[in-house]
């Protein structure tokens, strides 16, 4: 079974800034990285989809019959596919803060 397309789009966005220690000019980096941006606009975007439990198990023993072989019941799926909580779903910021030294 093959989990339906998903798309990821990240977001970064960083500033320098100079300051001067040491005699030397030096560079001061803060960043922000947006992760799953079309999740941070709406809930429904960025979600990934993942096989349900009842799709990939889709036959349940219900018993034996005379002969000792088993028996199965199909039990459909209304739903193939769905959202994955984790956190591959979500959106996420993280901020960065980093000194070069020239």
């Amino acid at each position: 079974m093959v989990n339906p397309w998903y798309f990821n789009i990240d977001l970064r966005i960083l500033q320098d800034f100079s300051v001067y220690a040491f005699g030397k000019k030096n560079t001061l980096q803060l960043s922000i990285d947006i992760l799953n941006v079309p999740n941070l606009i709406s809930s429904s975007w960025g979600v990934r989809k993942v096989a349900s439990a009842a799709a990939t198990s889709p036959l349940r023993l219900t018993g034996f019959d005379s002969d000792g072989e088993p028996i199965f019941e199909f039990t459909g799926v209304k739903e193939t596919f769905v959202d994955d909580p984790s956190l591959f779903s979500r959106w996420q910021m993280q901020v960065g803060l980093r000194y070069l030294f020239n």
